[in-house]
């Protein structure tokens, strides 16, 4: 969190402007997929092509507030997707944070996932988070 705290102290001096934003190079399983989603999206969103100074301010306070929620365990039914082929995260990620949930838990790996399939893969996601809420409600 240290790093956390100082990325927010410098956000909060610096006016809103849009800092440009390019995702990793990712060459793994369906590439071309998930490279398109970022193609499609900043050809219809020009404002995908970057991300707000004040928005990553707070992002970033939500999770350095002295009062945060983030910094204690989640409490209520959480439903976990683990994505195989994530370009940001690895799989271990996926399976450390839900080890590390106390409360009832459900792991979902989206078999072939990759880091847009909530949106290229959407009915996939929804059954599962139906059939999740559909229980927990």
């Amino acid at each position: 969190m240290p790093v956390a705290k100082v990325m927010h102290f410098f956000l909060k001096l610096l006016p809103d402007m849009t800092m440009p934003y390019k995702p990793p190079k990712y060459q793994g399983l369906r590439h071309e997929e998930d490279d398109g989603f970022y193609k499609d999206m900043m050809a219809k969103y020009p404002s995908f092509k970057g991300v707000s100074t004040k928005f990553l301010e707070i992002v970033i306070a939500f999770f350095v507030a002295k009062d945060s929620v983030a910094k204690s365990n989640v409490a209520i039914p959480t439903l976990v997707y683990k994505i195989p082929h994530d370009r940001f995260m690895t799989p271990q990620f996926f399976d450390d944070y839900f080890e590390s949930l106390t409360c009832e838990k459900k792991l979902i790996e989206i078999e072939n996932g990759i880091h847009n399939s909530y949106f290229i893969d959407s009915e996939i996601f929804c059954r599962h988070a139906y059939e999740w809420f559909a229980r927990h409600s």
